[in-house]
């Protein structure tokens, strides 16, 4: 049985995991977004290796983060949503209430579809050894880049929600990783521009 410190240190790995998710999802999109890739495409193309392995490490950064909080398996005893909030309760460190408004949050419809599509978009993705691309697997996946924010978001709420619970704690997620990505491509573009 884990105690209280346990559970606490649990739920620092969840809120580590959401928040590497969230900065590696920030990068990824920064990267791949029609919108900036317009205006960076001959710069990202001046460093063509860097950034493909850049793109393709943070699409898989920030996936096996962000599906790994929501392992709904636990029999593996991995620490995810569901197994820190099983331990909670049973140590008696939240209510019966605290549970059940947690399983409300993770039960949610919405949710639970966007999770589902992630895990397909995991599965397709890694399953089939890369055959297919990012953009191809959001897509045979029915994932969307607002799709993934929302899950993001809604992972922050849930590993406060378990702190406020356990221990009247909260965490700040105020890193972003999107406008210092874009400064890099910015700073390259005017350093080769100049040229």
């Amino acid at each position: 049985m884990k105690k209280k410190a346990d559970i606490l240190k649990d739920i620092e790995r969840l809120h580590h995991a959401v928040m590497v998710a969230s900065e590696h999802f920030d990068v990824y999109h920064g990267l791949s977004n029609e919108k900036y890739r317009k205006e960076y495409t001959d710069t990202m193309n001046r460093y063509l290796g860097f950034f493909d392995c850049t793109i393709s490490a943070h699409f898989t950064a920030f996936l096996l983060c962000l599906t790994k909080v929501f392992d709904g398996n636990k029999k593996n005893k991995r620490v995810s949503f569901y197994t820190v909030l099983d331990e909670a309760y049973s140590t008696g460190n939240i209510s019966e209430c605290a549970k059940e408004k947690i399983n409300g949050e993770l039960d949610n419809n919405d949710l639970k579809t966007k999770v589902t599509n992630l895990l397909i978009l995991r599965n397709n993705h890694f399953a089939h050894l890369g055959q297919l691309n990012p953009e191809k697997a959001f897509r045979e996946a029915g994932v969307s880049p607002n799709d993934v924010i929302n899950v993001i978001e809604k992972a922050k709420e849930i590993v406060n929600l378990l702190a406020y619970e356990v221990d009247r704690n909260s965490f700040a997620f105020c890193l972003e990783a999107k406008t210092p990505t874009l400064d890099l491509l910015h700073n390259l573009k005017q350093y080769h521009d100049r040229k």
